[in-house]
């Protein structure tokens, strides 16, 4: 907006007025209100910045109808990517694979990702792996220890350059982020081959930039290279506007002001408990960080948060809570250890000691009492925010023996998927396939035209080499669509598919009556003439 647009602006009560950068914030704010003085309703003034530190803001008459609001560009586009891909997105957390994020380019936001990485990548005992392409490995290594204090004792860094990654398979990268807009193609062409050859797989490509990236068509997509926009993704109206990315964090933080109360204690006579308008910055980053990790935890014991009329009831187990009490307090402590706390016996807030920074073995019952409660609390937080969890149903799609298998008739996939759907109410129904064949593909993509119905893609070879065996335009639409619709992406290698099928599914739908014995034990099938589907369980 030119200078002298802004010296006339006068935002509207019904309209908010988002501003990217402007020039002396400060004598803007204090120009506008005294131009509102006066006015009866309240009048919002967000200002994004690029710059990780906020600026410098007076501080506003409580009568003033002026309200502003801060955001940091990186930060938000940080949390919006991960939230469409958790670094779960490629690996499968509840059966021991552990994530690797690989980053290529030091660009913005590349920093708050890797933070971001740092905080939400608390699955078990095993630290996240970050691997880090740059022509400057040492280089690389030590721009990541200036911008994430203590980030290696939260995570494996490994530092490469773009034309020898060192990859291996023993831990597959799950997700790759590309902060380097201007060679965003060649690095992911470059990246899809070397990860198809150390292990086969396909994690998704994301090409990180700050600005939109032009419009492209599903039929030129490659199924993995996806582009994001710190802008056009993250800055979006219900973002803006509506807080949804904050819906979670705000729930959190109502739930402790509450809790506060009921110890017969003043929220607002705290600085904690501040009504989230008047919240600082630092407690706000504390809620939202909790917030993020709730998915994470979820998929740590195969559950999913689901809109919360589906959910009569939930409870973790009692091992599931000592098990996401762990978890928890890893969680915890990366966010102490990257605002630069450290252990010491005796708690100093001054110089940022803390005696709970220890292994959660080491800490006391009543500390990890701390770390169930905050587990046992989740269901309840999340009910708050309108949501339930569902324990999972994985039901694996197994590949004919023929490629030219035809498809079952949709009026008995229809019937399977109600029965199943009826038969497990409280279950939320995944399809896992590998998606080798027009079978399963056409199972697949009339699965989840229910809105219930979720689908996890099994790669035993790269995504690559199957869309090279497409040989009309309209299968490899159909694939793309499907590997679009995906919530996860798992990599298991050649010959990992009926171990893990065996491992992980509780039910079995196969193009033909299966063998004796074969598990999962609970199976369905086609019968000989296709004319009806045979089950060999109650369902």
């Amino acid at each position: 907006m030119p200078p002298e647009q802004l010296a006339r602006l006068r935002p509207r009560a019904s309209q908010p007025v988002v501003l990217l950068d402007p020039p002396d914030p400060a004598a803007l704010i204090a120009a506008l209100a005294t131009r509102l003085a006066g006015a009866r309703r309240p009048r919002r003034l967000i200002l994004i910045h690029r710059d990780p530190r906020a600026p410098t803001l007076s501080t506003l008459a409580a009568a003033s109808p002026l309200r502003v609001e801060t955001l940091d560009l990186a930060t938000t586009g940080a949390r919006a990517l991960f939230a469409r891909w958790p670094l779960h997105l490629g690996c499968d957390v509840a059966a021991g694979q552990h994530p690797h994020l690989l980053l290529v380019g030091r660009t913005t936001p590349a920093e708050a990702l890797l933070r971001q990485a740092l905080l939400g990548a608390h699955y078990g005992e095993r630290r996240l792996r970050i691997t880090l392409l740059d022509p400057d490995p040492a280089a690389a290594a030590a721009w990541f220890r200036a911008t994430q204090p203590q980030g290696e004792t939260i995570a494996e860094l490994r530092c490469a350059t773009p034309e020898a990654p060192a990859l291996d398979a023993d831990t597959p990268v799950s997700l790759a982020l590309i902060c380097d807009p201007s060679r965003a193609a060649a690095h992911a062409a470059r990246l899809r081959q070397q990860l198809a050859v150390a292990s086969g797989t396909s994690p998704a490509l994301i090409a990180v930039a700050t600005a939109p990236w032009p419009a492209g068509a599903r039929a030129d997509w490659d199924g993995q290279t996806q582009p994001f926009s710190l802008i056009a993704d993250a800055c979006t109206p219900e973002t803006l506007f509506a807080g949804r990315a904050d819906q979670l964090a705000r729930t959190i933080h109502e739930h402790y002001r509450d809790s506060v109360a009921a110890q017969g204690r003043d929220p607002d006579g705290e600085p904690g408990g501040q009504p989230w308008a008047r919240l600082a910055e630092s407690f706000r980053g504390a809620n939202r960080h909790q917030a993020d990790h709730m998915l994470a935890k979820l998929a740590v014991v195969d559950c999913r948060a689901v809109p919360e009329e589906r959910v009569a009831g939930f409870a973790f187990t009692a091992a599931e809570i000592e098990r996401l009490a762990r978890i928890e307090h890893r969680r915890w402590a990366a966010d102490r250890r990257l605002d630069g706390w450290t252990h010491a016996p005796v708690r100093d807030n001054a110089r940022k000691h803390h005696p709970q920074l220890v292994d959660y073995d080491a800490l006391s019952e009543p500390m990890k009492d701390l770390d169930r409660f905050a587990v046992r609390g989740v269901p309840t937080l999340l009910a708050r925010a309108g949501l339930g969890i569902q324990r999972l149903l994985i039901v694996a799609l197994i590949e004919p023996a023929s490629s030219e298998t035809p498809p079952p008739p949709r009026r008995l996939v229809s019937d399977a998927l109600g029965r199943l759907h009826a038969r497990y109410p409280d279950r939320a129904l995944v399809l896992a396939t590998g998606l080798g064949s027009p079978l399963t593909r056409a199972l697949a993509a009339q699965a989840i035209e229910h809105p219930a119905t979720g689908l996890w893609l099994l790669h035993q070879r790269s995504l690559s080499a199957q869309l090279a065996d497409c040989t009309d335009p309209a299968t490899r639409t159909t694939l793309l669509d499907l590997v679009a619709r995906a919530e996860r992406r798992l990599p298991l290698g050649a010959g990992g598919l009926a171990g893990w099928i065996a491992k992980r599914a509780e039910i079995a739908w196969h193009p033909t009556p299966p063998e004796t014995g074969a598990r999962p034990l609970k199976r369905l099938w086609l019968a000989p003439g296709g004319r009806r589907l045979v089950w060999d369980f109650e369902y």
